[in-house]
């Protein structure tokens, strides 16, 4: 019978402290100061500390550990969806609330600024009737999100509805014009 699943995973986020076997991948022996903590790094970002290359390199590393270790779970619940004969029945959306920042406009973690490093995250949406491998450039919001899951599910959405159904940018057709926020 039809079912719904929202699964949040915090993997990607502070602290930034992935198991060992995503650590090993990514991570070179650091010898900083930097744990990767959540207390630690808001303290930096407060003060206004420039951190080092060598200390960044080591954050955005850990950072890469801890998507590495989010993949690997997500790829075991897509593999229980195959198992269980669902996969191909079911619609799945990827996608995060923001990105981090390391300093590349002088900020720290996220929260702060609106540069792209925080706007710009991941949208992959899977299911019946999609098209595999689209790739589409056009920017659009996370308010989208619910049109188009309700449309892919062939749900007629309530009257007054934020955001708007991304089907056309997947048929190569554009969305009408509208402006963004962050």
């Amino acid at each position: 019978r039809p079912f719904f699943l929202f699964a949040h995973f915090y993997d990607a986020h502070t602290d930034f402290t992935p198991d060992p076997e995503h650590r090993e991948k990514f991570v070179a022996p650091y010898a900083g100061k930097l744990d990767g903590t959540t207390g630690q790094l808001y303290a930096l970002r407060d003060q206004g500390v420039r951190l080092p290359r060598k200390d960044l390199d080591f954050l955005r590393k850990l950072y890469m550990a801890e998507i590495h270790q989010l993949d690997a779970l997500v790829g075991e619940l897509v593999a229980e969806l195959e198992r269980l004969d669902l996969l191909d029945e079911t619609v799945i959306v990827l996608t995060s609330d923001h990105g981090e920042e390391f300093q590349e406009h002088g900020g720290l973690l996220h929260g702060r600024t609106q540069f792209q490093e925080l706007l710009a995250v991941p949208l992959i949406v899977r299911g019946p009737g999609l098209p595999a491998g689209r790739v589409v450039a056009e920017p659009v919001a996370l308010v989208d999100l619910y049109p188009t899951v309700l449309a892919a599910l062939g749900i007629a959405p309530p009257a007054a509805l934020d955001g708007l159904d991304l089907a056309p940018l997947w048929r190569g057709a554009p969305l009408p014009p509208r402006v963004l926020f962050g």
